[in-house]
């Protein structure tokens, strides 16, 4: 399957579509290597298009001419993606009509669903809906089952331009929870349309009020100024208690990221949200959020804030969170926010502020001295980087350091940090530990132990390792580098993200411009995201 995506991937010209229906009409590949060749081409601007000879194929694959168009059955997987994403030809369109027409109800209602722009036929797609809308709509609305309705509501939601169908998106909406009708009903939708919706029925209106879905002035419009603020210092207030006591006795508010952002944007309640952010009462965690939310929508405010918050012990938490978002994405204005924190005790706030100041190419006597005493850092990331700006600087002694930590640290998010900081001022010399980097095995994905938080244990995940190999050989650009990233991706070592950087190889050797590679996977990989717990700043 990953030789099948990376050729929809990379394949050019009019070859592409021939490779791609070429393995989807041969019965000898596996159903979900021919399922793939019709997933890769999803994206396409112009469609992949079937004639009729090769539909029959695909619908009865097998002895007979054609298949029994009489006896009614499900259609196999790789038939259902077709149709949602494959042109025809005009002589395969009665065939395929015909074909769809003995269908089952929910075959219908998947296509109907999941049909993609430029699949089928306009005339095609017309008669399955009238066939859904007058045969099938009223079974699954007669069964009374939640399954159907929410079937018919899909159907509704991608058909909603259909005359009278907006009504059966509005039924469906009202029965719907807040967590649904948010991801299923309007994140979807337009702005405007996910008002209208919300605005169609009284029921409708109040929920969108309550869970904070509709724009400011309809919310003014409802509750009045001082009301919106009410509820906004009420969800604070419940959060902040969830955190104190546990989610189990104070569940956490559901519109919490919605009153996040209003607090943030709101001029309104811009004193309300200054109080809560500065009051000690209201639990780190919920502070946490407003501070991002800050520093979002206002990054030098969010810069002033920290340096006046770091009076206080318990703001420490906050103070790194502001220097972490900085040290991101380091702005010239920062440099001397970061040389504050350069000469602070907590070691996260050390770390965070030489990530900035790196990304700024600080340099000059007073810098490489500072580094010297922090590559004797008890703390390995302050190591780490301290290794790293005194190379920058052309003194190698933490170059050892870097490369040992690279190979050989226990610790998967350590080995990974030391090859984003090898990429940046060893990369070329590093070149045989990135190849082996790229290819490190899948690891099991622990909650306790690894980067990315919320699966099964027994999942397997890229290596962080292999992905920041990924980044720098994809920054390296060397036309060998192709070959590795290319076995990375087959044995599936690389998360299929770094498809991009494949092509950005592709494109630099065939003489096309391509777009300059990450500097880093940190944001994802998550090694730069702090420590495990509060308690940890000094």
């Amino acid at each position: 399957m990953r030789v099948v995506r990376l050729i929809g991937r990379f394949a050019r010209g009019p070859e592409r579509h021939a490779i791609l229906r070429s393995i989807l009409l041969d019965a000898r590949q596996p159903p979900d290597v021919r399922e793939q060749a019709v997933v890769a081409t999803w994206t396409d601007a112009h469609r992949l298009t079937l004639s009729r000879e090769e539909l029959v194929r695909l619908a009865h694959e097998g002895g007979r001419r054609e298949p029994p168009l009489s006896a009614p059955g499900r259609l196999p997987l790789t038939l259902s993606l077709v149709f949602f994403a494959i042109a025809l030809e005009p002589e395969a369109e009665a065939f395929a009509g015909e074909l769809l027409r003995h269908q089952p109800p929910e075959v219908r209602t998947s296509l109907l669903t999941n049909l993609l722009p430029g699949a089928l036929t306009p005339r095609l797609v017309e008669a399955v809906f009238r066939q859904w809308w007058d045969e099938d709509r009223p079974r699954l609305e007669a069964s009374g089952t939640e399954g159907d309705a929410d079937s018919m509501g899909f159907v509704a939601r991608a058909q909603r331009h259909r005359p009278g169908v907006w009504d059966l998106l509005v039924r469906w909406a009202r029965r719907l929870e807040v967590t649904p009708l948010r991801s299923w009903v309007l994140h979807p939708l337009s702005a405007d349309e996910q008002r209208r919706l919300l605005r169609s029925h009284p029921d409708l209106h109040r929920r969108g009020v309550e869970a904070l879905l509709l724009p400011l002035e309809d919310l003014l419009e409802a509750r009045g100024e001082a009301g919106l603020l009410k509820v906004l210092g009420a969800h604070l207030h419940t959060d902040s208690q969830a955190w104190k006591l546990g989610a189990g006795l104070v569940p956490h508010p559901e519109p919490l990221d919605a009153a996040v952002s209003l607090l943030a944007t709101w001029p309104g309640a811009r004193k309300l949200f200054h109080q809560r952010l500065s009051s000690f009462a209201v639990a780190t965690p919920t502070r946490r959020l407003l501070v991002r939310a800050l520093f979002e929508h206002d990054r030098p405010m969010a810069l002033r804030w920290a340096l006046v918050a770091e009076r206080y012990p318990d703001n420490l938490p906050l103070v790194g969170e502001v220097l972490r978002l900085a040290a991101r994405a380091p702005m010239a204005d920062d440099r001397s926010f970061f040389l504050r924190w350069l000469h602070a005790e907590g070691a996260w706030l050390q770390a965070w502020a030489l990530e900035g100041l790196l990304g700024l190419e600080e340099s000059g006597e007073a810098w490489r001295a500072r580094l010297q005493v922090l590559l004797r850092s008890d703390h390995p990331r302050v190591q780490l980087r301290a290794a790293t700006g005194l190379v920058r600087e052309g003194i190698h002694d933490g170059l050892a350091l870097l490369r040992q930590t690279a190979a050989g640290s226990a610790d998967p998010l350590l080995r990974a940090e030391a090859i984003h900081w090898l990429g940046l001022v060893d990369a070329e010399a590093s070149r045989p530990l990135l190849h082996r980097a790229v290819v490190a095995p899948r690891l099991p994905r622990r909650d306790e132990d690894l980067y990315i938080r919320g699966a099964a244990r027994t999942d397997l995940v890229p290596a962080p390792e292999a992905e920041e190999a990924a980044c720098v050989l994809d920054r390296l650009g060397a036309p060998g580098d192709l070959a590795h990233l290319l076995e990375a991706r087959l044995r599936g070592t690389c998360d299929s993200v770094f498809d991009d950087a494949l092509a950005h190889q592709l494109d630099r050797e065939e003489g096309h411009a391509a777009p300059p590679a990450p500097r880093s996977w940190a944001p994802r990989g998550g090694w730069n995201e702090g420590p495990a717990s509060d308690d940890d700043f000094p």
